[in-house]
């Protein structure tokens, strides 16, 4: 299969011709004939009551990925809670406390800050610690958000140039599958790296099942400063200058799958609890922790460079001190940022690696959300927040996360052959107006309580 844009790559594909895969083309007409249908008639009826300009945003991906969106950022109170951060020195560690909710920040500090705190136990233990998998689309998302800050419309863009440039293979991919090309990749790297440490610095993996495209990795062995060396130089030519964005992703592309091709690393942890009495009187508080303080054999972590902390002693009193407290939400109960988002559509099963940044861009070009802060957390404007009511209230099968999932089950059915695309095309259509029919005698009898729209 042809994965990147190297000469190599150009030169076996062009030897190596393959036939057209009809299946494959008919499961890509049966998903792109029913966004239409969802997209217009769910649209249409929704404008025929409503007397506006037609809706956007009502297709099988946009309409969940905007409830989930909606619902997070309703719910976000619900699952509110306060934290306080805990300074343990010589080394900073953020402990999380759960406290009463009625713990109002300025109650936060009052009670907390500067309160004394000690640790009370620590233990230590051995752990061998595995390299992650190289980069699939949505993982690359949501390493790009958090690290780089970078949207996932900047991000896709970004890598959409590097794979162009050819400097990374396909980024539109849900594999792990590393090839043996990349594997010798990965090995020339490490050997010109470290030479006398090879044999127990690599481990080349294959990782997932080979699937249409392969993981996302480099088409060199260079590192970023390497990669701008050899361009500075004039041994790469490229079509265009790289910018900073450019030379960030990649580095980041770069060493995930350099570290997935390496030995696992020994650690030495340190679980430790700490007891906080803040200015109250409802007693003290505990908390507990766990840190690396040691690496006692080096694997992927000798191109990580991972934190390591000084250990900590029970019953030190001196080194510790609350320096700040904070509110917010369990993991996983938050408002969505476009990273989370993908995540989420990942784990549902709704979308797919080319559509994951498109859904996120056509709900903020639309108007029902806005992106916020240094994370992109997503936001439901009041637009948003109708129209998804009125979707849930009346197609709530159409543009269920239960709906789109069959939908993918049918299109992996056209694939494999198991199922005849036109039919299974008059399946969907026959659902489709069906829950028309409904969805028209449901909003009628609410009194038109439809979201405005000024259209596409």
């Amino acid at each position: 299969a042809f994965h990147e844009i190297t000469k190599a790559a150009v030169l076996e594909a062009l030897a190596n011709p393959r036939q057209v895969d009809e299946r494959l083309t008919e499961a890509q007409v049966v998903r792109r004939i029913d966004d239409r249908w969802v997209a217009f008639y769910v649209a249409k009826a929704l404008a025929e009551l409503e007397g506006r300009p037609l809706p956007v945003a009502t297709g099988r991906v946009q309409a969940p990925a905007l409830n989930w969106i909606v619902e997070r950022y309703v719910q976000r109170d619900k699952y509110m809670h306060v934290y306080v951060s805990v300074e343990l020195q010589p080394a900073k560690v953020r402990l999380s406390l759960e406290l009463p909710k009625e713990l109002n920040r300025k109650l936060c500090r009052a009670a907390f800050q500067g309160a004394p705190a000690t640790v009370i136990s620590v233990s230590e233990f051995d752990q061998e610690e595995n390299p992650a998998p190289p980069f699939t689309t949505d993982e690359l998302l949501q390493a790009a958000a958090f690290s780089l800050k970078m949207s996932v419309a900047e991000t896709m863009r970004t890598a959409q140039e590097l794979f162009e440039a050819g400097l990374i293979t396909y980024h539109r991919t849900s594999s792990t599958h590393v090839s043996a090309t990349g594997m010798l990749l990965a090995k020339t790297f490490i050997e010109g790296k470290w030479p006398a440490e090879l044999a127990s610095l690599y481990q080349p993996r294959g990782w997932g099942p080979e699937g249409a495209h392969e993981a996302i990795r480099p088409t060199r062995p260079m590192g970023e400063e390497e990669l701008k060396n050899a361009i500075e130089e004039g041994l790469i030519k490229l079509p265009f200058e790289l910018r900073w964005s450019h030379y960030a992703l990649y580095s980041l592309v770069f060493k995930r799958f350099i570290q997935s091709q390496m030995a696992p690393a020994k650690v030495k942890k340190q679980k430790f609890a700490v007891e906080i009495m803040p200015n109250w009187n409802r007693g003290p508080v505990t908390s507990e922790g766990e840190i690396t303080v040691e690496i006692a054999q080096e694997g992927w972590t000798k191109l990580a460079n991972p934190k390591v902390h000084a250990r900590f002693a029970a019953g030190d009193k001196e080194s510790c001190r609350v320096t700040g407290c904070r509110r917010g939400t369990e993991p996983g109960k938050g408002i969505l940022s476009e990273g989370s988002l993908v995540a989420l559509m990942k784990k549902k099963g709704i979308g797919r690696p080319s559509t994951y940044a498109s859904t996120v861009e056509r709900l903020k070009r639309h108007g029902y959300v806005i992106s916020s802060g240094k994370l992109n957390y997503l936001i439901p404007t009041e637009r948003g927040i109708k129209l998804d009511d009125s979707l849930r209230t009346a197609f709530p099968d159409l543009v269920s996360d239960e709906s789109t999932r069959r939908l993918v089950q049918l299109m992996d059915g056209v694939e494999s052959g198991s199922y005849d695309y036109q039919e299974v095309l008059k399946k969907i259509h026959a659902e489709v107006m069906a829950s028309v029919g409904q969805a028209k005698a449901i909003l009628a009898g609410r009194g038109n309580a439809s979201p405005t729209s000024s259209g596409a």
